[in-house]
């Protein structure tokens, strides 16, 4: 997982780079954001909640930061997607990942649905809110997402 966040962190910095961008990264925690960052108009969390234990605890230091857009990108739940979610699925839902009894997922605490995400924000201030259903294409082959692009309101 280290080799990972490395490889991320270093596509970052080679993007910032070469597309010279003024974007500033602060590396902490999502649990204790702090202020001194100031105002920000974006926050994202591509892929993050279902790693994170609160995930609405990130979401509200997010959002105390984030003058315009929230955005959200996460891994769709298993067996529901836009075209073949069930109406329970369509609800919002959390679904608790970790099985004791298998010691699996290592490394994830909830899948979340969009409807769920879209509460979240809109409590927090951010009620226009817009989803859609992309793709990420990897070598692992294609996993399917689900993106809430939320507004303050």
């Amino acid at each position: 997982m280290r080799a990972n966040v490395r490889g991320l962190n270093s596509a970052y910095w080679l993007a910032h780079r070469i597309l010279r961008s003024s974007a500033r990264v602060v590396y902490g925690t999502v649990y204790d954001i702090p202020r001194a960052i100031g105002q920000v108009d974006v926050s994202t969390f591509c892929s993050v909640l279902l790693h994170l234990r609160d995930r609405f605890l990130a979401l509200c230091n997010a959002a105390r930061l984030t003058r315009e857009t929230i955005l959200v990108t996460d891994v769709v739940v298993p067996d529901a997607s836009s075209e073949t979610a069930t109406p329970t699925q369509r609800l919002p839902l959390m679904y608790f990942v970790p099985d004791f009894r298998k010691g699996d997922p290592l490394a994830a605490w909830w899948y979340l649905t969009p409807e769920i995400v879209a509460a979240f924000l809109g409590l927090l201030g951010f009620k226009k809110s817009e989803v859609t259903y992309p793709t990420q294409r990897s070598r692992w082959g294609d996993k399917p997402l689900f993106s809430v692009v939320a507004k303050r309101t």
